[in-house]
């Protein structure tokens, strides 16, 4: 037996094999997602997670057990979840967790551990405050985070100030969405406060503070805070952004832009009808969102005020007639954007109709996102500079709604046509 055993070429198949299982490791705990779910049992809805630890716990801290048995049981889960994921912290770089709520003030600061994360999100979930604050302490290598209706609890120990959160040092996007904060007292009990309902009167917003991110590349803010929120002031100390998501933006506010490629705005505002807003020239992608009883002024002077702009995104809801909107509103501004060459439109129409591109000038490259079930008849074969078009749309995994489109598509020579499940592009032949 022993003149048939290698022991080198056993320790390199040794080796190879454990080099393969850390590999495969690091492939399949690269992202650690962890969200609520909702199944009917008896007639009721209950809550799981595909964690049965995780499951049990939010049973336990949800149940009438009162006393130290419910606190016991629940150190016991959250040492069982903690020593499961310690096996492979390392390996993690993504960590997503949803709708955890409360029982995300328990998770969260299992997480800490994880000190090569480089992702972080968190849609409505509760954690500490003191966890939130030290992110560039637990996470130094976070490069982006994603933070949607985050509850922070502060406790009397909680000392640091907003002002004073420090970031991590290479982060390069951060988008936040409602972040609250709420203060139980030195009185607070976990067991018993944390996880009934909260009193509306005892939270609060959290202060985001205006601090210098050189790293930082890409910012969305949401409307819970850009309506009081010193914009202009968190730009001047952050001149390398060169994306930017606000909800409302101002003309008549001097934002100074140094490096911004890429701006989306909801709502357009100018207060007195006074511009501040200077040129820019380095703009080359802008997004905004347009309803019927929008100020089409305002957006028009925002439009041409980015003359440098290749790529226009316009979600254009609930406008009676496009056609006229299109003719008074889009065609001018098309005219003067020389270098405009992509346009995606989102319409939201409830009726069946023609609509007629002709003379969108100098687009390239033409996409429609539709909702509603309403055929479109758009006229494109005319519009000389366009080269491709898509047309997206749920409604088109209905076979007869597709089949109206084809039927229209067919009368369109020197163009080919590919027929996806939502969507459907064509190709202008040379």
């Amino acid at each position: 037996f022993q003149d048939y055993l290698y022991l080198n070429e056993f320790k390199e198949i040794s080796i190879l094999s454990k080099l393969v299982r850390l590999k495969l490791s690091a492939k399949v705990f690269h992202t650690i997602k962890l969200k609520e779910k909702s199944k009917y049992v008896n007639g009721k809805t209950e809550r799981y997670y595909k964690v049965p630890a995780l499951t049990k716990l939010d049973k336990l801290i949800s149940s009438a057990e009162e006393g130290l048995d419910r606190e016991l049981n629940a150190e016991i889960l959250l040492s069982d979840i903690k020593s499961e994921l310690e096996s492979f912290n390392i390996f993690v770089s993504i960590l997503y967790l949803k709708r955890l709520n409360f029982v995300g003030y328990q998770l969260f600061p299992i997480f800490e551990s994880f000190s090569n994360l480089t992702v972080l999100k968190l849609y409505e979930c509760t954690i500490p405050y003191s966890s939130f604050v030290n992110l560039v302490v637990s996470f130094p290598k976070l490069k982006s985070i994603e933070l949607t209706s985050l509850l922070l609890i502060k406790l009397p120990k909680d000392r640091i100030d907003s002002e004073k959160t420090i970031f991590p040092p290479n982060l390069s996007c951060l988008n936040i969405s409602i972040i609250q904060v709420t203060e139980p007292g030195c009185l607070f009990n976990l067991y018993r406060q944390l996880f009934n309902e909260l009193e509306a009167n005892d939270i609060h917003k959290y202060n985001f503070p205006i601090i210098s991110m050189p790293s930082l590349k890409k910012l969305y803010i949401n409307n819970d805070y850009d309506e009081d929120y010193d914009l202009e002031g968190f730009l001047h100390i952050n001149p390398n952004l060169e994306s930017l998501v606000v909800e409302k933006f101002y003309l008549d506010k001097s934002y100074k832009f140094k490096s911004l490629k890429s701006l989306s705005i909801s709502k357009v505002y100018c207060i007195r009808n006074e511009v501040n807003f200077p040129d820019q020239e380095g703009i080359r992608e802008l997004a905004l969102y347009i309803e019927e009883n929008a100020n089409f002024n305002n957006v028009t002077k925002l439009c041409l005020s980015c003359p440098e702009v290749e790529k226009l995104h316009f979600s254009m809801q609930n406008i009676n007639d496009y056609q006229l909107a299109f003719n008074c509103f889009l065609i001018p501004i098309l005219a003067k954007l020389p270098k405009l060459k992509t346009l995606h439109l989102g319409i939201n129409t409830y009726k069946s109709d023609a609509l007629d591109i002709t003379n969108f000038l100098h687009i390239e490259n033409l996409a429609f996102y539709m909702t509603g079930p309403f055929i479109l008849n758009i006229k494109f074969d005319n519009c000389d500079s366009l080269k491709s078009i898509e047309f997206n749309s749920n409604s088109f995994e209905n076979a007869e709604y597709m089949k109206e489109f084809k039927y229209l598509f067919q009368k369109i020579i020197n163009w080919k046509f590919k027929y996806l499940k939502r969507s459907i592009k064509g190709f202008k032949l040379l």
